[in-house]
């Protein structure tokens, strides 16, 4: 199937899941936790595997301090499933974690963290709504990535090198060298036994045109 095939079939499977998202609603198990067990709970997680590079562990560290400077008391914990798929997953997340930085801005949750070890989505918020409508929003953005195509590669034109002219270049060359090697084997030949008289074709390559022996006056 050529590229040119592909991309169409791809744009009409676009264009047929172009239709509004349904998803279902669902009760979502909610945690209640006081602020000054936050500490211990990431303590947790991290004991577990739940932030396994420096970078998560500096993340998690940024949001424990957020937590200590909030007035909030309790602090609301929710979780869904991941989706069992490790590229669908990179694509709910997005790049660089797009997706659950767009996530908390727009329903003002205030931490969103990818489980891999138990493979869930862990929501953090200060109240109830917040909290749901993070993972709404996740939900419904599962739902989309496995309703669409995953977008087409960067097509990288093939730039072919174009030899046509060195091929006519080394072939001229080769014949150019035949010739005044054969001319040289017949200069040799008669070199003192006769009298040579060579005929010039004045052609700006002053090739022999023929050889022609001449008696010695002599003989």
């Amino acid at each position: 199937m050529s590229v040119e095939t592909q991309t169409a079939f791809i744009q009409e499977e676009q264009q047929r899941y172009k239709q509004p998202i349904m998803v279902p609603p669902m009760r979502y198990p909610l945690d209640y936790i006081p602020a000054s067990d936050m500490p211990g709970n990431f303590r947790r997680l991290t004991t577990v595997g739940c932030f396994p590079t420096d970078e998560a562990k500096s993340e998690a560290n940024a949001f424990l301090e957020h937590v200590n400077k909030n007035p909030i008391q309790t602090w609301v914990f929710g979780y869904i499933p991941a989706p069992p798929h490790g590229d669908i997953t990179r694509r709910v997340i997005g790049k660089n974690g797009y997706y659950f930085k767009m996530t908390t801005t727009l329903s003002e949750v205030d931490f969103i963290w990818h489980n891999r070890v138990t493979n869930k989505f862990l929501f953090w918020g200060t109240t109830n709504f917040r909290v749901v409508k993070a993972m709404n929003a996740i939900r419904w953005r599962i739902h989309k990535v496995y309703s669409t195509p995953p977008p087409l590669p960067p097509r990288i034109p093939y730039q072919a090198e174009d030899i046509s002219d060195d091929e006519e270049e080394k072939e001229e060359k080769e014949e150019k060298d035949e010739k005044e090697e054969k001319e040289k084997t017949d200069i040799k030949e008669y070199e003192g036994t006769s009298t040579i008289h060579i005929e010039y074709d004045f052609t700006p390559c002053f090739m022999i045109k023929s050889l022609t022996q001449v008696d010695n006056p002599s003989n």
